[in-house]
């Protein structure tokens, strides 16, 4: 049992029992004497127009299956019972079913039934008219006729980016997620789209086809569509699954048997709306509502979860969920803490993950490439394209018609308006754009309008309130327009400040009936009762209310519109609850008032201006409703605020100065950020697509995400801490970095750039793909790129050289800052070189050069220390140049007295000074590594040391020299 008390096993059996026998309608008491024996259960059940039923019900909770004596013995006293009229029949329900002589012995007795407990449980999920009523009932709604088969693109769930590796087709997707068995395949998909993207839709078409497949026989399993948001009611996963089916099949299974049967796979569980089980949570909460979802997610069930993906508010949470649904998150996201830092363990751990991806000669992975994703796949359901566009609005070409309108002129009204162009690509705000033109409500012929998603539900909400009104006399003694509006928005008010998504629309009323104020007064003077008020208030097409007297909007969005609509309308005087943390989606709706009514921005930008720092919560409030009036902002001054749990499509910043301002919870799909001067935490934020145009951005970012990121003549101050880059394109750009904890960058490209990285102690930095042309890179601590394309670029590496990975470069300065720690230092290339590089390369290393580095072919200056006294250099190598080997030269036998010897154009000295070569890219190392960087001119310097040294070189090697392969052999 999931809860409760423990039972005796026979007594669990019996109520187990009697569960399955309430589910299928009967009323069941326990221990009833009747002639004979006293009996386990008697289950009774009123039949219309018939007897009513009643049964003796024996429980038999055996290990074996019962014999024949036990199935005697209770046929014998059903027959009894049945003769003097005392039962209808008999039950025996045995744990572990009957054997052939148990099934003999009642088969010539009609009022005794057998039933294995299998038999019965298939018996209550037998639900095939029900499946038949809800398939009959789908195919006359208008979501059947207009629904439209949505694109997809999958995601890698540890970057949060598009796979390219696989097709993206839902089809077949969901043709694997069918034909998942329970051990392998497809169990999970994760779906993600923005609101009225058609997530709910789309669930409940696959509730359709799989219903059809139940129907043919094509498939066993049941689909179960399981809305998230009621789990606010009960606030336990097992009650909400409980009620869904309850719901969707007029059966009440008990909460046992139906995780049984989710468990043993019998079910295609559709779960909607992760972002929607609690309006206001962070990311510790969603974690732990994640997991109250896992027995779910787990099961042999295939389930689908659906949500907003700026719920999810960067990849670093959902990496962590689904890590943790493998059981594997402690070895492979995060590393441990202790007291806010990195242990020396977890660091190391991390290094010698870093150094096993470098080995194996591949970019650094996600940590999705170290998992099994047999059964998960992410998704992100695209918007809905011009061909979609034109054939949804083509289905509704008769009723346009109808309202004088066309097709072709709705989609040319749709292009000309570029915000409703933005929002035609959602399938409901779509619907709504043709229902408001068809009801007459938006003007086609307007040519100079702007609609943000506001307007467009205020064109449609009162165009539906005036046409509801007009559709009958009796109404137009009802209720009007105003009064429908004021107490839409009332109920929206009492629903957000409840926390809930439907209420009891007879309290609710009796409440606002006693309330002062227009409202009250409206509905009074009417002089409606209230059943005339509600059934009144029912004709609006946005609501709706159920016999039990719940009211809900028919999305969740119109909840926010409304209560943000009562804001607005008490702008410019402030509404007590801009004081109190308001969800994204009414901000959203909010600020989007702005188009059509100019004056909202103003007002919003003028109180944020007068708030101070003790009002946090409603300087935050404005400023993300204010963000949400336009998408372009120019050179205002933000401080002391924070841009938290928001959600934006496109913002550009041009000029704007933000100081101390914390980006938090918060998703950006497409920002640009021109000239501005910022000076900005950002914490469990992503943003999707950035570009940086000139400015100067200080950015600290923690637990955030950055998908794509364009820079170009931006001067950048970077902390890092379990922060990622998937993408990251700089042109002219200044970069200093400095990582605090765990960071990823997967692909960096730089173009005439400086680029300064420090990591430190016990932190991280992988580098997976890296190009850079002409352009300065410096590293210091725990980092290195896995792949790295530089032409005609310094180099400046002060780390492991270890780490170094697949490296090309092409006429290139490189200083190693750093000596290898030759004392544990072992090769780990295998012989294959992992440095590609022209001759025109050249390489300080005044500290020394790890051994298999000199497989690359370019010119070296430094030090060298011998690998072993038996083989003192490890390979051949393809280097020029100079280096000071005193250990190696001893341990192959040249005479001390001899200055040194020729390795190839590889010259082994043993004092650089002696040969009196001058070296003067060494002398000016500090300065080429520390000194800012001043494009072609630094780059003119650094090919004139080159060349230099090239030069230099070429004049030693005139000279005589012994071979190195000499003495070597002598000592062998």
């Amino acid at each position: 049992m999931r809860a409760g008390k423990v039972q005796a096993p026979g007594k669990a059996f019996e109520q187990r029992v009697t569960d399955a026998y309430q589910s299928l309608g009967f009323r069941v008491t326990p221990n009833i004497q009747l002639p004979g024996k006293q009996t386990d259960l008697i289950a009774r059940q009123d039949v219309p127009g018939a007897p009513a039923i009643k049964l003796a019900i024996e429980c038999k909770d055996h290990a074996n299956p019962v014999g024949n004596e036990d199935v005697l013995e209770f046929v014998h006293r059903v027959v009894v019972q049945t003769a003097s009229s005392t039962v209808t029949g008999g039950v025996l329900v045995s744990a572990s079913g009957f054997t052939a002589d148990g099934r003999a012995a009642a088969e010539d007795h009609p009022n005794v039934t057998l039933l294995s407990w299998a038999e019965l449980s298939s018996q209550i999920f037998d639900v095939r008219h029900q499946i038949a009523e809800g398939v009959e009932r789908y195919e006359q709604s208008a979501i059947f006729h207009n629904y439209l088969s949505l694109a997809i693109e999958l995601l890698g769930w540890s970057t949060m980016s598009t796979e390219t590796s696989r097709a993206a087709s839902g089809e077949a997707l969901l043709g694997e997620w069918y034909e998942f068995d329970g051990e392998s395949g497809l169990g999970i998909i994760l779906a993600l789209a923005d609101f009225g993207s058609g997530k709910t839709t789309l669930l409940r078409n696959i509730e359709y086809d799989r219903a059809m497949a139940y129907l043919a026989g094509e498939d066993h399993r049941i689909p179960l569509f399981v809305p998230l948001r009621e789990y606010r009611k009960s606030q336990d996963i097992g009650t909400l699954l409980r009620a869904s089916f309850r719901d969707a099949y007029y059966r009440d299974i008990p909460t046992d048997l139906l995780w049984q049967r989710i468990e043993s796979g019998n079910l295609f569980i559709l779960l909607d709306g992760f972002d929607e089980m609690l309006d206001r949570s962070d990311a510790n909460r969603r974690l732990a509502l994640f997991h109250e979802l896992m027995p779910v997610l787990r099961s042999r069930s295939p389930a689908i979860l659906t949500s907003r993906p700026s719920y999810l508010v960067e990849r670093g949470e959902l990496d962590e969920m689904l890590s943790s649904l493998r059981e594997q998150e402690a070895a492979i996201t995060t590393p441990p803490r202790a007291g806010g830092a990195y242990t020396v363990a977890g660091a190391n751990r991390l290094r010698q993950r870093l150094v096993a991806r470098h080995r194996e000669v591949r970019p650094v992975p996600g940590a999705d490439e170290a998992l099994d994703l047999r059964d998960l796949q992410v998704v992100r359901l695209l918007p809905l394209d011009d061909a979609q566009v034109e054939e949804f609005v083509a289905r509704h070409s008769d009723e346009l018609a109808e309202a004088g309108a066309s097709v072709p002129d709705l989609l040319a009204f749709i292009k000309r308006t570029y915000d409703l162009s933005d929002l035609s690509t959602r399938p409901m705000l779509l619907n709504l754009i043709i229902s408001s033109v068809v009801i007459g409500g938006l003007d086609i012929s307007d040519t100079s309008s702007q609609y943000g998603a506001s307007g467009l539900y205020e064109i449609y909400t009162h165009a539906k309130l005036d046409l509801d009104l007009a559709k009958g006399h009796s109404r137009q003694n009802g209720l009007s327009l105003v009064t429908r509006r004021m107490l839409a928005e009332a109920v929206a008010m009492e629903m957000y400040q409840s926390n809930v998504l439907e209420l009891d629309f007879h309290s609710t009323l009796e409440k606002l009936r006693v309330a002062a104020g227009p409202l009250k007064e409206a509905l009074d003077a009417t002089g409606l009762t209230e059943e005339e008020i509600r059934t009144d208030f029912a004709t609006c097409s946005f609501v709706t209310l159920d016999q039990d007297g719940k009211c809900r909007f028919v999305h969740k969005s119109f909840r926010g519109f409304f209560v943000a609509r009562v804001l607005k309308g008490q702008l410019p005087a402030m509404s007590p609850l801009l004081s109190e943390h308001l969800e994204r989606e009414v901000l959203y709706f909010l600020g989007n008032f702005s188009p059509t009514e100019p004056g909202v921005g103003e007002k919003l930008w003028a109180r944020f201006g007068r708030a101070d720092q003790s009002e946090a919560t409603l300087k935050r409030n404005l400023l993300v409703a204010f963000l949400n009036t336009k998408p372009v902002h120019d050179s205002r001054r933000v401080s002391g605020a924070a841009v938290a749990d928001a959600e934006f499509g496109r913002l550009v910043f041009d000029g704007t100065r933000l100081k101390d301002v914390v980006w938090k919870d918060a998703v950006v799909r497409d920002l640009e950020v021109k000239d501005a001067k910022w000076q900005v935490d950002v914490i469990d934020t992503n943003f999707i697509d950035f570009l940086a145009n000139g400015g100067d951005l200080q950015i600290e970012l923690e637990r955030a995400g950055i998908e794509t990121w364009r820079c170009w003549g931006a001067n950048l101050q970077l902390t890092c801490d379990q922060a990622s880059l998937n993408s990251w394109v700089l042109e002219g750009t200044t970069v200093r970095l400095s990582a605090k904890g765990l960071g990823q960058v997967n692909e960096l490209k730089a173009k005439r750039s400086d680029l300064a990285f420090e990591v430190g102690e016990g932190a991280m930095l992988a580098l997976a793909d890296t190009e850079l042309v002409e352009s300065r890179l410096r590293i210091r601590g725990n980092s290195a790129p896995g792949l790295l394309e530089a032409h005609r670029s310094l180099v400046v590496y002060g780390g492991p050289q270890e780490l170094i990975g697949r490296w090309n470069m092409d006429d290139c300065l490189l200083i190693l800052d750093e000596a290898p720690e030759f004392d544990s230092y072992t090769s780990h290339r295998s012989g294959q070189a992992a440095v590609v590089s022209h001759p025109g390369t050249v390489i300080l290393a005044p500290g020394g050069i790890a051994h298999d580095l000199l497989e690359a072919r370019w010119g070296v200056f430094g030090s060298i220390k011998p690998a072993s006294t038996r083989t003192p250099i490890q390979v051949s190598p393809k280097s020029w140049g100079v280096l000071t080997a005193d250990g190696v030269l001893d341990a192959v036998g040249v005479p001390a007295n001899q200055l040194g010897v020729r390795f190839g154009e590889l010259l082994l000295v043993r004092d650089a000074k002696a040969l009196e070569l001058d070296l003067p890219a060494l002398d000016e190392l500090d300065r080429l590594s520390g000194s800012s960087f001043e494009g072609v001119s630094s780059l003119e310097r650094i090919d004139a040391k080159r060349r230099e040294l090239k030069l230099q070189h070429a004049q030693l090697l005139e000279r005589k020299w012994a071979d190195f392969r000499t003495y070597a052999a002598r000592g062998r």
